[in-house]
């Protein structure tokens, strides 16, 4: 069965969603989908009937959902979700070419709404600032049953229609059989995809996929042995079955009825220009970012076990991914970090061999040559290798992120000297926090660094430094002469390699690798960290042990 989803060969597809994580992972998880990336928006958290309330007049703001609630304590993805629920961004629909819908809002959203009218709304009761009043005055509407939500959901395609003719619907299915919160729903709510399919016109349900073809993901985040994610597979088979339904044909009825004007939106721009609390990615003028999913990375530090060095790397968090990450003591934020990090979740990567065949053929054929080659991949002690490291860092004056940073630049001399003796690698004291550095060799027979023979010479390295659940690719090179030979691409995916089978990779917690942010370097250092596997992400950093210390000692200082 093709799950191939075809434009007319003349750009990117255009998708709105009014969906959650399904949608979201649907396209992120499923590039090779695509002829090329789409560009795509999306509203989460929001049910269909609060959709059609924006569409009324009714507006709601940020600021009133800030006035009943203290979101300032709340964690911090649930205050982007919270938050979130305002956004209306799928609603500037005029120039989609697809528009997605998924079930999961509806399914789980109690509703609230004044006692006088209004937009609708949901709560988290725990933060609500003043129960009592706000008992007073709002009352709950509770979850929209299955009718309700089909009647929704049709009149909002129909709404929408009216701006985007002809817009096609694919309708995807929440699985929620690893969430026991929502058992008592699963039986209805799995027809509604399928109800609207039925009385809307072009309309694509994506299926119910059985529990036990589920190739599942992140378990344990929604509760012990529970999830809401899946691996790319999963909602691959949703695509395969739209697309055999005619979801192909129904997006070149709508490329053809597209009007060539510019688009011209729903919402007045100031309103969606607006600066909002929600996490964001920050934009890429080179290619459009497609995220996964928040990431909440554990630090993994342990004052009673670990060492003053793991306290040094939980120290430098603030200041090493002040960029990169939503930082928690920097709540508030309504501008995203300047950098979107590029991370590999290692949880779905169970064997290297079929990690590599997932790349795209032409790296994947480079690394397996390379594999092939003398090449030998190695941790190395830098001291031991001074001459050669010089000789890399000078072999080339431009690298694809751009011209030579100074530090790379420093003689011999200044980086301590070739050797007078072979100086051992450093065993790991934590292995939650550490720096190592990991090189390319090919043989040299009598090869010399200095006064000592190591009989291989060094033509690529790399250094990774890791923060409990994640590490990062702090520094990676190769020599000039040796770049057409894939000896990045193959350093790279060797520290992929070790680290599923590694004592200090996935077996001791490492969930996942970070290769700089999309934005770092250009468009020619982003496609070789796409290609090598390597994905957009928000990060959340919230406080833990070491990072809430370091934070508040800071502040102590400053005060």
């Amino acid at each position: 069965m093709t799950t191939k989803i075809k434009g007319n060969g003349a750009g990117a597809l255009t998708i709105v969603a009014r969906g959650d994580c399904t949608s979201r992972r649907a396209i992120a998880l499923n590039p090779e989908v695509f002829e090329q990336q789409p560009v795509f928006r999306q509203s989460q958290k929001s049910t269909f009937g609060q959709f059609l309330d924006s569409l009324d007049g009714l507006s709601l703001s940020e600021e009133f959902l800030n006035s009943i609630s203290n979101v300032v304590d709340m964690p911090r993805t649930l205050a982007s979700y919270y938050l979130g629920q305002v956004n209306r961004e799928a609603l500037e629909c005029q120039d989609a070419d697809l528009l997605m819908l998924d079930s999961y809002a509806d399914m789980n959203f109690s509703l609230w709404r004044s006692k006088q009218g209004g937009p609708r709304f949901w709560i988290h009761p725990k933060f609500l600032k003043d129960r009592t009043a706000f008992l007073a005055d709002y009352e709950e509407l509770g979850r929209p049953t299955l009718e309700q939500s089909v009647a929704d959901a049709s009149k909002l395609i129909e709404r929408l229609r009216q701006t985007a003719p002809a817009l096609p619907v694919l309708f995807l299915n929440q699985q929620v059989d690893y969430y026991p919160k929502l058992a008592d729903r699963v039986a209805e709510y799995y027809q509604l995809g399928e109800l609207v399919a039925a009385k809307v016109p072009d309309v694509f349900f994506g299926g119910v996929v059985e529990k036990d073809a589920l190739a599942l993901a992140d378990v344990g985040s929604c509760g012990p042995g529970n999830t809401l994610h899946f691996q790319g597979s999963t909602y691959k088979r949703m695509l395969a079955a739209a697309v055999a339904s005619g979801l192909n044909q129904a997006i070149a009825r709508r490329l053809d009825a597209k009007p060539a004007a510019e688009s011209v939106t729903i919402i007045a721009k100031a309103e969606a220009a607006a600066p909002s609390s929600e996490l964001r990615s920050a934009p890429c003028s080179f290619a459009e970012l497609v995220i996964t999913e928040i990431v909440e990375p554990n630090l993994m530090f342990d004052p009673a076990s670990c060492t003053a060095a793991c306290k040094s790397f939980i120290d430098s968090v603030a200041k090493v991914f002040d960029g990169y990450f939503y930082l928690e003591h920097k709540k508030g934020q309504t501008t995203p970090p300047r950098f979107t990090p590029m991370m590999i979740d290692l949880e779905p990567v169970e064997d290297f061999n079929a990690w590599i065949y997932s790349r795209p053929a032409t790296y994947r054929h480079q690394f397996q040559k390379s594999e092939r080659s003398e090449f030998i991949f190695d941790p190395y002690n830098g001291k031991n290798h001074v001459p050669d490291i010089y000789e890399i860092n000078n072999s080339k004056e431009v690298r694809s992120g751009g011209a030579i940073r100074s530090n790379l630049t420093k003689s011999i001399d200044e980086m301590g000297g070739a050797p007078t003796e072979l100086v051992p690698v450093p065993k790991l004291a934590c292995p939650k926090h550490w720096r190592q550095t990991f090189g390319v060799f090919i043989p040299v027979e009598g090869h010399m660094q200095g006064e000592v023979e190591l009989g291989k010479k060094l033509i690529a390295y790399i250094s990774v430094v890791r923060y409990g659940e994640f590490a990062l690719f702090a520094q990676i090179m190769g020599h000039g002469e040796h770049l057409a030979q894939g000896v990045v691409n193959f350093v790279a995916q060797k520290v992929v390699e070790a680290a599923i089978t590694e004592p200090w990779g996935k077996p001791s917690g490492l969930r996942y690798l970070m290769y700089g942010g999309a934005q770092n370097g250009g468009e020619g250092l982003y496609n070789f960290k796409r290609r090598s596997g390597f994905k957009p992400y928000i990060v959340s950093m919230p406080f833990q042990p070491g990072y809430e210390q370091a934070m508040f000692a800071t502040q102590a200082e400053q005060a």
